[in-house]
């Protein structure tokens, strides 16, 4: 499955519209939908205009459509897709949902897509947040490493480091800072 879009139906007695794959899909693949949205712990990108969630490769929006039912108002929809950038996330739902003839806000889609640039997410997909804790994580190990080398050569810098890093993961452990 690459995704699943559901949107609720126009009219008053109508059944709600479900595709998955671009295909006709059925109650089994909203419920399917629906369970992975659940069980997943989503990291949030954007509340509005659109509601937009990641998960690894897994990406997860809701919002209105421009199109309305029969009380004038703005049709709901969900739409799950696996793919790698939130670029490739609009591409997949317009397709869908002009499979269904309905249409999403293009202010509101560059709007969105303007806070998903300005956020910790990077156009691939990949959080800016990871990398520049891996960065600094090198950076840590490359001066543990250096010190380490110091502390063979001067055994007595070796306890006064030795004492200062007991001290040091102490105050991180109890939280002081």
């Amino acid at each position: 499955m690459k995704n699943i879009l559901w949107v609720q139906t126009k009219t008053e007695t109508g059944s709600d519209a479900i595709l998955r794959n671009g295909e006709i899909g059925n109650q089994a693949d909203y419920d399917k939908m629906r369970q992975i949205k659940k069980t997943t712990s989503w990291e949030q990108l954007t509340p509005e205009p659109y509601n937009v969630k990641k998960c690894e490769d897994m990406f997860f929006i809701q919002g209105y459509l421009e199109d309305v039912d029969y009380l004038s108002s703005r049709l709901p929809f969900e739409f799950l897709c696996y793919c790698t950038s939130f670029h490739e996330l609009f591409e997949d739902l317009k397709k869908a949902l002009e499979t269904l003839n309905y249409r999403l806000n293009e202010n509101d889609v560059n709007r969105t897509i303007g806070r998903l640039k300005n956020s910790n997410v990077s156009i691939n997909g990949t959080c800016l947040k990871i990398d520049l804790l891996v960065a600094y994580l090198e950076k840590l190990i490359s001066i543990c490493k250096k010190l380490a080398e110091f502390c063979k050569k001067h055994p007595i810098v070796s306890l006064i480091v030795a004492a200062l890093f007991a001290v040091v993961v102490k105050k991180i452990l109890q939280g002081d800072n």
